[in-house]
């Protein structure tokens, strides 16, 4: 898991480097939402497909929750498995490189200003 951590960090550095055009980052940021697609100039076919596998992991989501078998930490493990497949199957399958390249760099820049966002409110908690 460190090692599959690690190489994604290192290919997000490498891909923030050859990136050198300035993307915006909206306020609040679904990776697979409409807004993200906008960014990244989707096609309408890409669209079209975007729209199946989404409509294909609520259906999938839907089956394990209602799978008794499980208990709630199994479900929560075998949700974020499909999540994982369905964003990988993006990235891979639908987006081209550029897009997957831009994509992925914005949400490096996301998940920056998520961590500041987190680190200045313990900030504040501590500081009252």
């Amino acid at each position: 898991m460190k090692k599959n951590l690690l190489s994604l960090v290192a290919l997000l550095g490498l891909a923030l480097t050859t990136q050198a055009q300035e993307i915006p980052v909206p306020k609040w940021f679904d990776p697979i939402g409409q807004e993200a697609r906008q960014l990244v100039k989707t096609t309408p076919e890409q669209e079209q497909e975007i729209k199946a596998q989404h409509k294909n992991l609520r259906k999938k989501i839907a089956t394990v929750q209602k799978d008794n078998t499980l208990d709630k930490q199994q479900k929560e493990a075998a949700i974020k498995k499909l999540r994982t497949e369905r964003s990988n199957y993006y990235f891979n399958e639908i987006l081209t490189p550029e897009q997957s390249t831009q994509l992925k760099t914005i949400q490096k820049a996301k998940d920056a200003e998520r961590q500041r966002a987190i680190r200045d409110r313990k900030k504040q908690k501590s500081q009252k």
